[in-house]
């Protein structure tokens, strides 16, 4: 049960971050009448980079609107030290995270949108043993969120079912047509501009024949996004999270639009880093402590609740550095010697991180991408495709680069697919500095990209800064090999990069040789061991995760409430006992909305599916 509301506070609620789980969940509240404050850390700094999609690459590079993490793949330093990704002078890998700007994350990633398989919400029902989280419901979620653009005839029978009052035609297959987030794919004309991509692409339609339920691929337009393409596999044409106009779509322009509506009741306070949760004695959330740039501190009451929406990183952290999380961690002589005490113990806070695996296969052509050709991948006017998107939002800077793509089982046994594989015309290898300056330095380089899903990953943790508690947290993922019990990553990823040589092998003779791995790395033997230690990711979750309130290993429980607590949420990525799908931000935006929707019905003493009810009408 939640502490009883503040009268003194300002602020109803108080959301700490803006990204992907903190704006929609702020601006759901402020929009059904509450009063809202958001934290956000960055100041909200102008990038010249985040609004053309072609160029996300750079924008995740940006101080403007992203810090770096440096992270550990392992405990071990030598195994460590086997990544070339690894950086001696940062101790660690490079983590890009979005925080210069209000919207997080979503400004700065690659803006795919794929939503998360059915079955991870089912079994997120099963382990919180609430039934608020089934698939169904969060399709139904879901549908307040997007605004599908790139399905026509959906859209169309959308409009006349709610002109007419009839409900079977509305939010077909699983789409939303009325949501904030934009959704589009790369127009087709495009592959037509390149006879090397037209001929990939053909050969990866033959090569994904092979897979799966091809009626019902080729019935939903090949778009993953589809109720009938649910557990199947085969080719996909990739949705994203651009506008017809050319320019990212993300949940800030919701957050603004709400706050320009409701200046009364949303209110943004950027350039505030959160440092803890302010606890009373019965260790209820009453206050948010937070410093600004020029070094002052402060506490802000809040009357009803804390969203904790500031990523699988910082989340655990602030609430450790509230005094919850494991009774270990507060042991520690520097977390002592900090003054921090251990109020609530919670042994899963800051555990279970865990993240989707990546790798990829890079072919050097014999020559050049002809669709590259006079690209200059930057915000210059001079160059005349640049040009082209600053006139009316269209040509090659108005796409994130994906080319087609193809989901499959890495074991025909399995219920799900669980590798998305697609191409780029440029080399990612990875997180480094200057990671995108290398990846477009030559135009006549091919990426595969394996993403596997990883749904066993459980050892990763996050740990507050022993030198700092209150800097960057210590971040060890616990890749492959330490992360024991888990299912044999490698392996699935060794069926994936398979799948993507055979695929290269049907346009051989485009091809001059294989740079990574690298046409000497043949044996499953050496293959593994490329995977085992080059192998990355940019989703982290798990790190607070839901589970049943006796389950003394989650963090929230089935109403993303924090356990042993008290008016405190989690909203982010921290919650999920596994990551969802492939990829994971549609699936942070559902969290975000589901946090508001429960906070809405405690707060008028209604069910939380009677307020979606509500919310779905007024849609």
């Amino acid at each position: 049960m939640n502490a009883a509301p503040d009268n003194r506070a300002t602020y109803d609620y108080i959301v700490v971050g803006s990204g992907a789980g903190g704006a929609p969940a702020a601006a759901r509240l402020a929009e059904q009448g509450f009063k809202v404050l958001v934290f956000e850390q960055g100041e909200d700094r102008e990038s010249r980079f985040v609004d053309v999609p072609l160029l996300a690459g750079y924008a995740s590079l940006d101080p403007a609107a992203a810090t770096g993490y440096y992270v550990q793949h392992y405990a071990d330093p030598k195994r460590a030290r086997r990544d070339f990704k690894y950086d001696e002078e940062n101790g660690g890998i490079l983590y890009p995270r979005g925080t210069g700007r209000i919207g997080g994350s979503t400004q700065v990633n690659v803006m795919v949108w794929v939503r998360a398989d059915d079955a991870d919400w089912d079994d997120y029902a099963r382990v919180t043993s609430n039934n608020f989280w089934n698939a169904r419901n969060m399709r139904r979620i879901l549908q307040l969120i997007e605004r599908t653009e790139y399905r026509p005839v959906l859209k169309v029978l959308d409009r006349i079912g709610r002109l007419l009052g009839i409900r079977a035609l509305c939010n077909r297959r699983g789409h939303g047509f009325r949501g904030y987030v934009e959704t589009t794919r790369a127009p087709i004309t495009l592959v037509f501009k390149d006879m090397q991509i037209l001929k990939i692409v053909a050969r990866t339609i033959v090569y994904s024949l092979r897979f799966g339920d091809q009626l019902k691929r080729l019935l939903s337009f090949w778009d993953p996004n589809d109720d009938r393409t649910q557990r199947t596999e085969g080719l996909a044409l990739t949705p994203v999270t651009i506008t017809r106009q050319g320019r990212r779509s993300s949940v800030r322009r919701r957050l603004l639009d709400v706050r320009e509506k409701y200046p009364e009741r949303l209110t943004i306070r950027s350039g505030a880093t959160v440092r803890d949760i302010v606890l009373n004695e019965k260790n209820e959330a009453a206050g948010v402590r937070y410093k600004l740039r020029d070094g002052t501190e402060h506490v802000e009451p809040v009357g009803r609740e804390v969203f904790l929406a500031a990523g699988a990183f910082e989340t655990p952290a602030i609430l450790m550095r509230s005094g919850i999380g494991p009774a270990k961690e507060f042991e520690r002589e520097e977390i002592r010697r900090a003054g921090l005490k251990l109020r609530v113990d919670r042994p899963g806070v800051g555990e279970y991180l865990h993240d989707r695996y990546e790798i990829s296969v890079i072919n050097e052509m014999k020559r050049d991408f002809s669709l590259l050709d006079g690209v200059k991948f930057d915000a210059d006017p001079t160059d005349r495709h640049y040009a082209e998107w600053l006139q009316n939002g269209r040509g090659i800077y108005a796409t994130n680069g994906v080319v087609i793509a193809f989901q499959m089982k890495s074991d025909p046994a399995l219920p799900d697919p669980d590798l998305y594989i697609f191409c780029l015309p440029c080399a990612i290898r990875g997180y480094e500095k200057d990671y995108f300056r290398k990846a477009i330095a030559k135009k006549n380089l091919c990426t595969w990209l394996v993403l596997y899903e990883n749904k066993g990953d459980k050892t990763g943790t996050v740990s507050l800064n022993g030198k700092d508690p209150t800097a960057q947290p210590e971040i060890n993922f616990r890749y492959h090999a330490e992360d024991q019990g888990a299912p044999d990553a490698a392996r699935a990823m060794l069926a994936g990069m398979k799948a993507a040589r055979e695929v290269v092998k049907s346009y051989k003779d485009l091809v001059r040789n294989e740079v990574l791995p690298g046409d000497h790395i043949q044996s499953d033997e050496a293959l593994r061991d490329f995977i085992e230690f080059q192998s990355w990711g940019h989703h982290a979750n798990g790190s607070a995760r839901m589970g049943c309130a006796g389950d003394d290993q989650a963090v929230v429980d089935g109403d993303l409430k924090v356990i042993g607590a008290h008016g405190i949420r989690v909203s982010d990525a921290s919650v999920f006992p596994h990551t969802p799908g492939s990829f994971i931000v549609s699936a942070v935006v559902q969290v975000g909305e589901a946090a508001a929707i429960k906070a809405i019905a405690e707060a008028r003493g209604q069910d939380a599916l009677a307020v979606l009810d509500m919310l779905a009408k007024q849609a």
